[in-house]
């Protein structure tokens, strides 16, 4: 307690009070260092550049590389829940004051209070020096949000009270702050560059991947234990691209190797006996913006957060945690509230997750996981307002196979997350649940801000969900651990599997493209057997409700759309479906081309509609489109082949026939299996033949 320095609890400025008492101790020779005997020792790297996340050399500049005060009574850093709270922190070289002849590059002060020894709240306050404010919190903290709701990801700026799974070191964390993996199983060599793994041989080889750089073919690749080695995987998302502040903000699919190693790799509060742990396995997130490293360039660097939101890393909690569990619109219990403190609760409200309810449907494009989701309790129109937000939150509990609430906080984290063998995890495709599909953002207040009651859309948000061809196969686990250390997992990654391979339900904006690699192929295939269901969605991607169900429940989705682009290719093969649902729409571009083969079915449900633009190919080879009652075919100029004598066009609902650019739309098909309905509705005066 002798080095402890007290300052009046009047202090206007604590922080100026605090480095000045440090001043005059090291002046006066009595300011003590532990082990070290020379505050020069504390002074390693230069830093380059003022601002939010200033890039650092590896040299001395007289100023100390960083500095921790923490306050534990101090009016100006107020704690919370025996936590602590954010106060002042020192931007690089911008804190007045010195310490002897030393300045000071970073550093932060905050309020300890009751938890003085808590490596997380150091952790969680002293990053802002190392990244910048409150927009580069990962799942939580103040400020405008990339997603409407907690996420729980994994990463040294997880905020531990509020949002999160771990506060182990993620593949962002490591590129972004430049730090290198390691190429040999003893580490003693560095890698040459920031994501890397083995291939089959153990050589280093690059794994950031983007579309100018995707292989043509399937490559085997190994990733060994990140936390050990860094080795980590990274896609960029194809069709969307950040240019100048307003686009789309670029989204990456991160893919790590936990084997649980490190006393860190571990998620959070699984020493409680209702909590359950990770496990082994790769984990995987998306990575939307916070990815502009330098500001020379188009982009600011250090965009404030309540300056301009379009900016690549104005937007915090931009981390999206990948659950190998899956996506769904859930089924909830009745809320709870626990009146006998029960260890994972807290004497908190929850509402439980139903998994087992035939109501909880799967959803892998705009569905929540067990790691994202938020229920709106009190049934209005609005989502988080008027809501109790504890009240709300779904994370905490869920309901057994017999309905007995259970008690473990898998939003922060669960068995099931990891893709592995033992999960039957092993596959990450268009066809699975989850899909490396990029997802919805939506940009949001912190827990009682908004900037706009009507939520539009605004430009640098993603509201499609672009389908690709990129999948993951896990291959081996511990594989040759000789070579490559233990836990090592073997993985196949293509960009050009188009197969759905399973039914699947998909919800939201969705848009096909041509195929990345061969615009002459099918970039959608449904394989024999397999069924896509095109259908509205319940997870909310709007704070505003957008209509109601039959029942009067308010929905806070809009009626999904697929979209063929130009010169997509659609093939159902044999036996296959895709059944257009819930008042959904899919619509054929001009040049696009959708094909049924043998007994494959294309059917358009009531108040659902296919649209035809003018030019596009609808190929029925021994098919069946079928346009129920109150259904709706929009016909604008396509052509229609029915190509052999069991092909079929029936249409029991609406024909609606709309202008073209080259004059009045006149019904036109080749073959002879066109069953129409007795009611075709003319929007003008068209000519049918």
């Amino acid at each position: 307690m002798a080095d402890l320095i007290q300052i009046p609890c009047t202090s206007i400025d604590p922080v100026t009070d605090v480095l000045t008492a440090l001043d005059n101790r090291e002046l006066a020779g009595t300011l003590g260092f532990g082990t070290y005997s020379s505050i020069t020792e504390f002074d390693h790297y230069s830093i380059a550049g003022i601002g939010d996340f200033a890039l650092k050399t590896n040299n001395s500049n007289g100023f100390i590389d960083g500095m921790i005060i923490c306050f534990r009574n101090s009016p100006y850093t107020p704690c919370s829940s025996g936590g602590g709270s954010g106060g002042g922190c020192i931007e690089y070289n911008s804190q007045p004051g010195t310490v002897g002849a030393m300045g000071i590059d970073a550093g932060c002060a905050f309020g300890m209070c009751a938890n003085l020894n808590s490596v997380q709240m150091i952790i969680a306050e002293f990053f802002h020096a190392m990244y910048g404010h409150n927009n580069w919190h990962l799942g939580d903290g103040a400020g405008p949000h990339a997603f409407p709701f907690k996420t729980n990801p994994w990463g040294i700026a997880t905020q531990s009270n509020g949002a999160g799974s771990s506060n182990v070191v993620s593949a962002w964390d490591r590129d972004f702050c430049g730090w290198y993996g390691w190429s040999d199983i003893n580490k003693t060599i560095h890698k040459n560059d920031l994501i890397m793994a083995k291939d089959n041989s153990a050589n280093d080889i690059v794994t950031d991947f983007e579309l100018n750089n995707f292989p043509v073919t399937a490559i085997d690749i190994v990733l060994r234990d990140f936390v050990t080695y860094g080795d980590a995987i990274r896609i960029k998302m194809p069709f969307i691209e950040c240019n100048i502040p307003g686009d789309t903000k670029n989204q990456y699919l991160w893919i790590e190797n936990h084997q649980l190693f490190s006393d860190y790799d571990h998620s959070l509060w699984e020493n409680n006996s209702c909590k359950e742990p990770w496990v082994k396995g790769l984990y995987a997130y998306m990575q939307i913006g916070k990815d502009v490293k330098d500001n020379s360039g188009t982009f600011t660097l250090n965009a404030y957060p309540w300056t301009s939101y379009a900016e690549p890393n104005t937007l915090g909690s931009w981390l999206f945690p990948i659950s190998a569990e899956g996506n769904y619109d859930f089924d909830y219990g009745q809320p709870f509230k626990d009146q006998n403190n029960s260890g994972c609760v807290w004497n908190q409200w929850t509402t439980p997750t139903n998994m087992h309810s035939s109501n909880t449907l799967p959803n892998p494009l705009t569905g929540y996981s067990e790691l994202f989701n938020f229920y709106n309790t009190n049934g209005d129109n609005q989502l988080r307002r008027g809501s109790t937000l504890d009240y709300s939150l779904p994370g905490y509990s869920e309901l057994d196979a017999q309905g007995n609430i259970t008690f473990n906080v898998h939003s922060r984290g669960d068995t099931k997350d990891a893709f592995n063998f033992a999960n039957n995890s092993t596959l990450l495709s268009i066809s699975t649940n989850p899909s490396p599909i990029p997802v919805y953002t939506y940009a949001s207040p912190d827990l009682t801000w908004n900037p706009d009651p009507f939520q539009p859309t605004y430009s640098y948000e993603n509201r499609t969900s672009w389908l690709n061809g990129i999948s993951m196969e896990i291959l081996n686990e511990n594989f040759n651990p000789i070579l490559f250390g233990q836990g090592a997992v073997q993985l196949k990654l293509s960009f050009d599997n188009y197969n759905i391979e399973s039914d699947v339900r998909w919800c939201g904006n969705i848009k096909l493209n041509p195929h990345i690699l061969n615009p002459q192929l099918p970039s959608l295939i449904v394989k024999q057997n397999n069924t896509i269901l095109l259908d509205r969605g319940r997870s909310g991607t709007h704070l505003f409700a957008q209509g109601q169900d039959i029942q009067g429940n308010y929905l806070f989705t809009l009626a999904s759309h697929f979209t063929a682009r130009s010169n997509s290719y659609t093939q159902l093969e044999d036996n296959s479906e895709f059944i257009v649902a819930n008042e959904s729409v899919l619509e054929l571009e001009p040049n696009s081309k959708f094909e049924l083969n043998n007994n494959s079915l294309l059917i358009v449900k009531a108040k659902s509609k296919l649209v035809l633009n003018e030019n596009s190919e609808l190929i029925v080879n021994g098919g069946r489109v079928i346009i129920e009652k109150e259904g709706i075919l929009e016909f604008r100029g396509a052509k229609i082949s029915l190509v052999s004598p069991n092909s079929i066009l029936e249409i029991t609902g609406y024909l609606h026939l709309k202008d073209i650019n080259t004059g009045p739309s006149i019904f036109t098909f080749s073959g002879d299996g066109l069953y129409p309905s007795d009611q075709l509705h003319i929007d003008k005066d068209i000519m049918i033949s």
